[in-house]
């Protein structure tokens, strides 16, 4: 395994407030996949948003696939995030009046993939989160559920390299909550994809190598045991 993350001293403070992270250390491998949590307002969706390159830290080094990302200028940070992550966030920022399909496409139209290959490629994202027989359905008349899985196939669908996700089972069932973290973890340990997820959840976290806890900004490392990759596979 290698590094596809390396975080080191990262403090973010917002104005008028106590910082949010202090000094936080983390190094995530390829195949990797995290569990981060900690009550509520203690700074793990922040670590998150920073490791996604969303929000800038105020000072630390922050090293993702070998590139120092503090470096990179605005255009290169959206392109660099295109490429290589995928983000599932707990407000699904989907298009309301667009169809599942729709949805779940735009990040490969986003990539340049051609018209000829998109159809197949959502089809097996949504057969991941047991979703493809809404495809054509208008994600506003989706129940929140549903929502959440069709974010999470959108997410996924342009095999990225890194996925960050913040609470992604939160709005699920505990038998959907399952089968995704089952594929999570199959997109881990046979495809080398790096997944860090905020959870509140301590059976979603029992999925995952690494658990991380945030303590009044500070990230403290619970459990490590890293899985060897087996031969790959990808959407």
């Amino acid at each position: 395994m290698s590094p596809v993350i390396i975080a080191k001293d990262v403090y973010k403070c917002y104005a008028g407030l106590d910082p949010v992270l202090r000094g936080v250390n983390m190094e995530a491998e390829t195949g990797e996949m995290i569990a981060v949590m900690g009550p509520s307002g203690c700074g793990k969706s922040t670590m998150l948003h920073i490791l996604g390159m969303l929000h800038a830290p105020d000072s630390g080094r922050l090293q993702i696939l070998g590139t120092e990302v503090s470096t990179l200028d605005h255009k290169h940070t959206a392109a660099f995030r295109r490429v290589n992550m995928g983000f599932v966030m707990q407000s699904f920022n989907l298009f309301d009046h667009s169809t599942v399909f729709e949805n779940v496409e735009f990040p490969l139209i986003y990539a340049g993939i051609p018209p000829q290959e998109r159809w197949d490629r959502v089809i097996r994202a949504l057969d991941l989160v047991r979703l493809s027989a809404c495809v054509h359905s208008r994600s506003n008349r989706l129940s929140g559920g549903e929502q959440q899985r069709v974010a999470i196939a959108r997410a996924m669908v342009n095999n990225p390299r890194i996925l960050l996700a913040d609470e992604p089972t939160g709005a699920l069932d505990a038998r959907t909550s399952r089968h995704i973290m089952k594929h999570f973890r199959t997109l881990c340990h046979m495809a080398g994809v790096c997944i860090i997820m905020v959870t509140h959840d301590p059976t979603m976290a029992e999925y995952c190598d690494t658990v991380y806890t945030v303590e009044e900004g500070v990230l403290y490392c619970r459990k490590r045991d890293l899985k060897p990759i087996s031969a790959g596979t990808a959407l």
